[in-house]
């Protein structure tokens, strides 16, 4: 798998084990209730398990903006694609970004 990129500003890079930067997004409580609708946070036995659950359905990214990761994409075989874009990671680049949505809709032009 290469990376993919979305347009000038967004590429997604292959998964590779990074749970340093993985764990930091899914210590957000806004981001599990985002992504799995749920109010605990993530450790790092669950945050392995969900991303070899991903990997093993689809072709697992790693969210690339600006040259800073600041989530994750699983573009599923049955063409769902599931999405963890972090809000703090993302907000943190130059200029900021001021919202996810131009970031997602960008991203909804990806297929598998």
């Amino acid at each position: 798998m290469q990376r993919r990129r979305v347009d000038e500003e967004i590429q997604l890079v292959p998964y590779y084990p990074n749970y340093a930067t993985a764990l930091v997004w899914y210590q957000d409580r806004d981001v599990c209730r985002q992504v799995d609708n749920r109010d605990a946070i993530y450790d790092l036995d669950l945050l392995k398990a969900m991303y070899k659950f991903l990997d093993q359905r689809g072709d697992l990214f790693y969210i690339k903006y600006r040259n800073r990761l600041c989530g994750d994409v699983c573009l599923q075989r049955d063409g769902q694609c599931y999405s963890n874009l972090n809000h703090t990671s993302a907000a943190h680049t130059t200029p900021p970004v001021t919202g996810v949505l131009p970031l997602c809709t960008r991203l909804r032009r990806v297929r598998r």
